[in-house]
């Protein structure tokens, strides 16, 4: 069980000024290496810490172990499923169809539920297993898959066993997790009303501000930054001017700039150039800031930023609100007046680029595990693969995929987003990058410069 190491008689607010009131000072950056490497045991129900020491060359058994206990966890789910089609089996599924048709991806390594009949073979001498096929008996015969279709997905409450989404009181359900510590910042049940009474004294708008004024509640996520490409850090400062307009205190929370930073790859005599021409990259990004260090480098990191010259020229700025919710029971919604999106909405028809934002949507929160191939073609550490596991379903992913379009879905309660490419690709002078509205949903804006 998971304790919160909160101190009795703490405030759990904070006064009325003081770090309390700063938003950054509840922010905490959690790495993969950092995270509790957490195990599902069968027989107790439970997760738990694993004992063994990690390694970057483990034994061959951990190897096993990260499939072992990925596929315990989507059993776990499964069971407490209405819809549980229980047992497993290896099999050849060639000839069956997807059901939903043409919702998701399916690739060797992941795990799947497979629909159909079982047939025998001719009559064998004997009865029992398999009659005469040696000791214990074999099942003969083969197992026809007409259908299979992903694991169905787990609500974040309902893994937690909180009774509603505002966190719940005393009555459980579900999965029951909710004083597991998966972050290692403390458990839902523990601090997650204190941090829900957080957001909302410090991110709340003023009660006479307007539904699409700026506020402080924003994230901007900025997809692959080449910043060996000039273009690239012109836009950069052309979005920063941007925002540096906007009123006093609504400036975006944080910005969260995502690789790969270069166009080619970063090694000796490569056409990115070595490691030094590597950190000189990051250096033209920091010409512009100043970057205050606190106590060491090992210790807290806090920036100040410096506002940039706010005589800004006019631009063109074109936005576009991509949200789609993927219930069969509600139409989707895709406003995107620059690819015809809206009008392919209004006709009733989905356009190629939602079927794809939907498929890989589905695909990797249905399988809870953000690399779900063969360690052949996707290899991990195995000690750290515990890292990758999707579980419980996060309020927010951010899927960076450079060749898939830009979009903002929300599934399951999950609010997945891919901003793409930061300079869109086959558009001279055009930057695209995500704003994400915190504890709702994010939308795609575009710009020239």
């Amino acid at each position: 069980m998971g304790l919160s190491s909160l101190a009795v008689g703490e405030d759990p607010e904070g006064g009325d000024d003081g770090p309390a009131l700063d938003v950054r000072s509840w922010i905490r950056v959690v790495g993969a290496f950092e995270q509790p490497r957490l195990v599902y045991h069968v027989e107790k129900k439970h997760f738990e810490t694993d004992p063994a020491t990690p390694s970057l060359f483990p034994a061959a058994s951990r190897k096993t172990n990260v499939f072992r206990n990925r596929f315990n966890v989507i059993h776990q789910r499964l069971l407490r499923n209405e819809t549980d089609l229980t047992a497993s089996i290896a099999l050849d599924v060639q000839q069956a169809v997807a059901i939903p048709e043409d919702s998701a991806w399916f690739t060797p390594g992941m795990i799947v539920l497979v629909d159909g009949v079982y047939e025998e073979e001719e009559e064998s001498v004997g009865r029992g297993l398999g009659g005469h096929g040696g000791v214990g008996g074999t099942i003969g015969g083969r197992f026809q898959a007409f259908f299979m279709g992903q694991p169905p997905c787990e609500k974040r409450r309902t893994t937690l066993g909180v009774s509603d989404a505002d966190g719940g009181r005393d009555h459980a359900i579900g999965g029951g997790f909710g004083w597991i510590d998966f972050l290692g910042v403390g458990s839902e049940r523990a601090v997650g009303s204190r941090m829900r009474r957080l957001e909302e004294r410090l991110l709340r708008r003023p009660a006479t501000a307007e539904a699409d004024s700026p506020h402080r509640g924003r994230v901007v996520v900025l997809g692959e930054l080449n910043l060996d490409e000039p273009t690239s850090l012109q836009a950069l400062g052309k979005i920063l001017g941007l925002y540096t307009a906007e009123p006093e205190g609504a400036e975006p929370l944080a910005f969260i700039l995502t690789g790969n930073f270069t166009s080619d790859a970063a090694m000796a005599r490569g056409a990115a150039g070595g490691s030094i021409e590597y950190k000189e990259y990051f250096d033209a990004l920091a010409s512009h800031e100043i970057v205050l260090f606190r106590d060491d480098m090992s210790a807290r990191l806090r920036r100040t930023a410096v506002r940039l010259n706010t005589n800004v020229r006019s631009v063109n700025v074109e936005e576009s609100s991509t949200t789609m919710d993927l219930d069969p029971d509600s139409p989707p919604s895709f406003d995107n007046s620059l690819n015809g999106a809206a009008s392919a909405a209004q006709e009733g028809k989905v356009s190629h680029d939602v079927r794809t934002a939907r498929k890989l949507v589905k695909t990797v929160l249905d399988q809870g595990y953000l690399a779900p191939f063969r360690q052949q073609i996707r290899p991990v550490h195995w000690d750290f693969a515990s890292a990758l596991h999707l579980y419980p379903l996060p309020t927010v992913v951010i899927l960076v995929d450079t060749g898939a379009p830009a979009f903002c879905i929300t599934y399951e309660g999950c609010h997945a987003m891919n901003p793409g490419r930061f300079l869109a690709k086959g558009r001279k002078g055009v930057a695209r990058w995500i704003e994400y509205d915190i504890g709702k949903t994010g939308r795609v804006r575009e710009c020239l410069f």
